[in-house]
């Protein structure tokens, strides 16, 4: 029986993750770069849960005719900035699965 052989597995970019984690997270959508970085349990939760906040963030502006988006668009970019900042540590200590 001859040994099995298991190919490497490639390397992803750091800053390539954080930028597909930013540029759609501007426009509401998280966790591209999470599913990008190969973390797709913590991708998926945050694509599924920018979809639901979307959809209560637009109701709650609705219902305050606009000023609700003095609460959301701060929301979103805290939540963006937390995400980034995950996905930095995450890519930091999971150098394997990385290159800078």
């Amino acid at each position: 029986m001859q040994p099995s052989y298991y190919p490497p597995r490639p390397t992803k970019q750091r800053g390539v993750a954080l930028v597909l984690e930013v540029i759609p997270g501007l426009f509401g959508l998280f966790g591209i770069g999470w599913l990008y970085a190969a973390n797709t349990g913590v991708g998926l939760a945050l694509v599924l849960g920018s979809i639901l906040a979307w959809c209560v963030a637009l109701a709650f502006v609705v219902f305050t005719g606009g000023i609700g988006l003095f609460c959301t668009v701060p929301a979103y970019l805290a939540c963006l900035l937390a995400s980034a900042l995950l996905l930095n540590s995450y890519a930091s200590s999971h150098r394997e699965l990385f290159v800078d």
